[in-house]
């Protein structure tokens, strides 16, 4: 695992009030890794339904995009997470930090605490109090773990009062030995180390002239009490938080001065260093939650609150909502952040954007922005499916509605076809199907149907108020189909419209076959002739692979019943190989 993974395991712990991902999840140092690994799962469910709840969105989130880094924490590489629960520095588990982490021989610790060396105890308490919620809440996890050690060394040796008269009296010698540095400074001035540009700003007092009668040095006490406690007397024990100290374990602005700082200055000499504003402080105006639709132009409103110069940047994490100026305006006390955001990039359904703010000094500001993308498809179909339940209703309204009385019709069907059909004496058409209105005050229906070559066909059907069924009328052939062309006609070979009238009645031939059990096919030779007039008159069929007289019978009728163009100066003749395909 990374420095930075550490880093966001120990401030995610800092805002749910736990020292450790063991306490988190609920489970002793010596649970099993499947004990372990069903723990985050449980925790992960748990986050899921939690994102809508806005008192814990903040911790599901969290859980929910950094879950793979918990489960290395605790079940892949524990082993690498078991120094942080040991208090060790980042920079001992992972190698990659750097720092001392006690106070060096001749740096002075009222200094570390920022507190005037005459200051009584309960004003060293208090200012311990507020350095320590300072260096825990740094960003910088290795820094904070230094400066935690710093001010404990610090405390161990000023909390006691033995230890710090000894301390005192051994200080002497430190200030005898700064004197003359900084009595070359002037009347005014202060010694100051350089600065570390990379370190927060952290206002050290002076250490003060000594005055009166200096006390002797006891033998064998030197600065280097301050780093090295000694066994007994046993170190001052450190103070129990308070509840207020763990209210403000959240505020992300520098350590509050210690009590009685404000309105006063410490140092050597006339130069006054203020205590009570040396730093900026990070404020995003707004809510922390904003939905954006199509056309929205978000805008993030960036302040600082505190003083000095305050540089940062503003990163998102989807591609839909873009940053075009990151860099924020360090001199700056109220700026505007434009943002760009891309609706074409949103994925189907619904996703959430993180924007980060994170400024030099530490602070870090977060803003979710919830955006969402459904389908055109989806609102087509509605519309289809919505516009067709409105036909179906109107049509099924008017199927159901009474409407005017329609007049009675006859129909006749004919088989292969009719050349005239007579309702009572008076033809009503021909082809295959005739429809006629039925004649009023008629009992009685006399139907006849024509056609040459075939017998004609008779009947009579009493007209009822209840609708007649549909006639079926097949025709029997009567034309021997055995012609003979005279000696001195001659012959003609049909043109292809011939070939293709015959194809047509491929359909009323198959069923001729299917009418007499006949195979799936029936391969035969053909050969027919035509008359002058466009009559077929005769029909040879050989070589049949079905030779059924009935069905053969039948055949002859549908093709009797063709209508072929006239033949100019002779008959017409053709030979041909058929294959009726018949259905079932």
């Amino acid at each position: 695992m990374e420095p930075r993974d550490f880093e966001e395991i120990e401030r995610f712990l800092a805002t749910v009030g736990q020292r450790g991902l063991y306490a988190y999840y609920g489970l002793e140092r010596t649970a099993g890794p499947e004990e372990r690994e069903a723990a985050v799962k449980r925790r992960r469910t748990w986050a899921q339904g939690q994102q809508s709840n806005p008192k814990y969105k903040a911790e599901a989130l969290f859980l929910i995009k950094n879950n793979g880094m918990l489960r290395r924490a605790l079940v892949e590489e524990p082993e690498a997470y078991e120094p942080v629960l040991e208090g060790l520095p980042v920079a001992q588990q992972v190698g990659s930090a750097e720092g001392r982490e006690a106070p060096s021989p001749d740096e002075d610790l009222y200094a570390i605490l920022t507190v005037d060396p005459e200051a009584p105890q309960a004003e060293l308490e208090a200012a311990y109090r507020a350095r320590y919620k300072w260096a825990r809440n740094l960003n910088d996890i290795a820094r904070s773990q230094v400066e935690l050690r710093r001010l404990d060394a610090a405390w161990r040796t000023l909390g006691d009062g033995s230890r710090r008269a000894l301390y005192d009296a051994a200080r002497v010698d430190l200030v005898r030995r700064q004197a003359p540095v900084i009595g070359l400074l002037g009347p005014g001035r202060e010694l100051t180390p350089p600065a570390d540009p990379t370190a927060e700003t952290v206002v050290r007092a002076p250490l003060p002239a000594p005055t009166g009668t200096l006390k002797p040095v006891i033998r064998g006490v030197d600065s280097r009490l301050a780093t090295a406690p000694p066994v007994d007397p046993p170190p001052a024990p450190l103070p129990k938080p308070t509840p207020a100290d763990e209210e403000e374990r959240s505020d992300p602005r520098g350590p509050p001065p210690p009590p009685g700082a404000l309105g006063r200055t410490i140092g050597v000499g006339s130069g006054p260093v203020d205590l009570g504003r040396r730093a900026p402080r990070l404020v995003v105006a707004g809510p922390e939650s904003e939905s954006l639709s199509a056309g929205s132009r978000p805008t993030l409103v960036v302040r600082n609150a505190g003083s000095g110069k305050m540089p940062g940047r503003v990163s998102s994490d989807r591609p839909w909502l873009e940053v075009p100026r990151p860099d924020l305006d360090p001199t700056a006390a109220e700026q505007s952040v434009p943002l760009v955001f891309r609706p074409d990039r949103v994925p189907w359904g619904s996703d959430t954007a993180t924007l980060t703010v994170v400024a030099d000094h530490g602070e870090r500001r977060s803003v979710s922005y919830h955006a969402r993308r459904v389908p055109w498809a989806a609102f087509a179909a509605a519309a289809f499916t919505f516009m067709a339940l409105v036909i179906l209703f109107v049509a099924l309204f008017a199927w159901l509605a009474p409407g005017p009385p329609r007049a009675a019709v006859l129909e006749v069907k004919v088989f292969p076809k009719a050349d005239h059909v007579f309702l009572n004496g008076s033809e009503v058409g021909s082809g295959r199907r005739v429809e006629t209105p039925l004649p009023e005050g008629a009992p009685v229906l006399k139907i006849r149907v024509e056609t040459d070559g075939f017998a004609p066909w008779e009947r009579q059907l009493p007209l009822t108020a209840a609708p007649l069924a549909p006639v079926d009328v097949n025709l029997t052939l009567v034309d021997r189909m055995d012609w003979s062309p005279p000696a001195d006609l001659p012959r003609r070979a049909l043109a292809p419209v011939a070939e293709r009238l015959l194809d047509s009645a491929l359909p009323d031939l198959g069923a001729c076959y299917a009418a007499h059990q006949s195979p799936a096919e029936v391969s035969a030779t053909w050969v027919l002739l035509v008359t002058p007039e466009g009559t077929p008159r005769n029909l040879t069929i050989t070589d049949s692979t079905f030779p059924s007289v009935p069905a053969e019978h039948c055949v002859r009728g549908v093709v009797r019943s063709l209508d072929f163009p006239a033949i100019e100066g002779g008959y017409g003749f053709i030979q041909r190989k058929m294959t009726v395909r018949v259905a079932r």
